[in-house]
């Protein structure tokens, strides 16, 4: 039985293996990562995201395991992605910032849009705001902040839609 799924597991990795470097080579294109990232670092995280879930795979629901999959590798790759990118930013933040640093205007500059940002998204429908916190400060999908809101995740992503778009409008003004 131990071999047989170990079998299991070596032929769904081997048969997905290349799509893993085709999303690789997709995502590296699609963040311009140049040499912060190499292909090879994001395929090497997908195909261990492949063999862990080649590993978990069901032998009865095979069929299912490739979009699954596919969705386990390119999830793997992103994680990576925003784990080196907030582990650079953070490495090259210094410890104090002086004026040279962040030069005073800059910062009364970020101060203001922060406040203008804030007032923009008082001024939203609450059904609106709502929306955006759950997608955004909570980091939810459609899906999940729908049945939050006791919504269809349509209509989550409309509001969504809606919000930003008057978001624009408004800080443009």
């Amino acid at each position: 039985m131990v071999d047989e799924k170990a079998a299991f597991r070596d032929v769904l990795a081997e048969n997905y293996r290349g799509y893993v470097r085709s999303i690789a080579c997709w995502l590296h294109r699609r963040y311009q990562l140049g040499t912060w990232i190499s292909e090879d670092e994001l395929a090497s995280v997908g195909y261990l995201a492949l063999v862990v879930a080649a590993g978990q795979a069901d032998p009865e629901r095979v069929k299912a395991f490739g979009g699954f999959v596919l969705i386990r590798c390119r999830g793997a790759m992103l994680d990576f992605i925003r784990k080196e990118f907030r582990a650079r930013h953070v490495s090259e933040i210094p410890d104090l910032p002086d004026e040279r640093v962040v030069p005073i205007e800059l910062a009364i500059a970020e101060m203001q849009a922060r406040t203008r940002l804030r007032v923009v998204l008082e001024s939203l429908p609450e059904e609106e705001k709502a929306a955006l916190e759950l997608l955004y400060d909570e980091e939810m999908t459609t899906r999940e902040a729908g049945q939050v809101l006791g919504i269809d995740h349509g209509t989550v992503s409309r509001r969504r839609k809606s919000a930003l778009g008057r978001m624009r409008e408004r800080i443009a003004a």
